[in-house]
Parts: structure tokens; C-alpha cells; sequence
């Protein structure tokens, strides 16, 4: 019996979501459906030394509406990459493996994926 998963993307999914897409034969993401701004697709809260934080991801939105998840059109730049800089580093700092997976990091949240 195959097993599959279907979920739809969010912006620094929690990790019962990888552990669902490990216990899976088949992972889907469904991004053909209505992108629902100010929602876990766009925003995530994570905290930090100062308590907790929301991060937001800017997005194109004047006359998109109903537009899908795959098509929303990331706005790269300040707004988005100086605050996931700036509180990742602070809350993934402790971590084991960080100084190491930081370059890929910062590359992703810094401009567009190559």
C-alpha cells in the first residue's frame, strides 16, 4: 500500500510537517488552491530573546486576489530578508549544525532561489 500526504506550503513549516513527509511514500504539495494572505502560507511566528516574533513574507498583491499559491510573486528585498536575518541568527544561533547550514540560509532568504 502506497501512503501519501497532501498539505499545502507554509512559510517555516513546524516539524510535525517533516516528520509527516518522512512517514509518506508520496508527499504532495497542493498549490493549485487560493492563496490566503496574512496565513500560515505567508507568516509564521517564531521566538526569540525578546519574546515572540512574527515574520512575514512580502508578496505582490495589488489585483491578485484569487490568485493560486504557486502563483504568488515573492517581493525579495529588505522587508523580507533584514528581519528573517536578523531573528534567525538570534533564535538558530544555539543550535547544533548552524554555523555550518547558515550559508545556504542566508543565500534563501537573502534573494531569489537560483
Amino acid at each position: 500500500m502506497t501512503v501519501v500526504a497532501i498539505m499545502q506550503p507554509t512559510y517555516l513549516p513546524w516539524l510535525g510537517y517533516f516528520g509527516l513527509m518522512d512517514r509518506v511514500d508520496t508527499f504532495v504539495y497542493l498549490d493549485s488552491v487560493q492563496f490566503a494572505r496574512r496565513s500560515w502560507q505567508q507568516r509564521n511566528r517564531i521566538k526569540s530573546e525578546r519574546g515572540e516574533v512574527m515574520l512575514t513574507v512580502p508578496v505582490a498583491k495589488k489585483g491578485l486576489r484569487d490568485q493560486k499559491i504557486a502563483d504568488v510573486e515573492i517581493l525579495y528585498g529588505p522587508d523580507f530578508s533584514a528581519p528573517t536575518h536578523r531573528h534567525g541568527h538570534g533564535v538558530l544561533s544555539p543550535v547544533g549544525f548552524f554555523r555550518r547550514s547558515r550559508a545556504g540560509t542566508v543565500r534563501f532568504a537573502g534573494g531569489r532561489p537560483r
